[in-house]
């Protein structure tokens, strides 16, 4: 199940709220791509949602609706 391989990819520097989301996050988007591909998404989407990073327009494209699927 999803749930297993999610909790290996946990971070040594995350805080538990920061996990818990971007946890829900790879859930729910689990299994529409690849987990390496997945994990980089997760990161964008965390590093925009809690740290106010702000993604180029030529990457934006590329994720924009990766990272609104939260």
């Amino acid at each position: 199940m999803a749930e297993k391989e999610v909790e290996k990819l946990r971070q040594t520097h995350e805080n538990d709220r920061h996990w818990q989301l971007r946890r829900q996050f790879l859930l729910n988007n689990w299994g529409l791509y690849e987990e390496k591909q997945l994990v980089s998404l997760s990161m964008v989407w965390s590093n925009v949602y809690f740290d106010g990073c702000v993604i180029s327009t030529r990457a934006h494209g590329k994720s924009e609706g990766d990272v609104s699927r939260y």
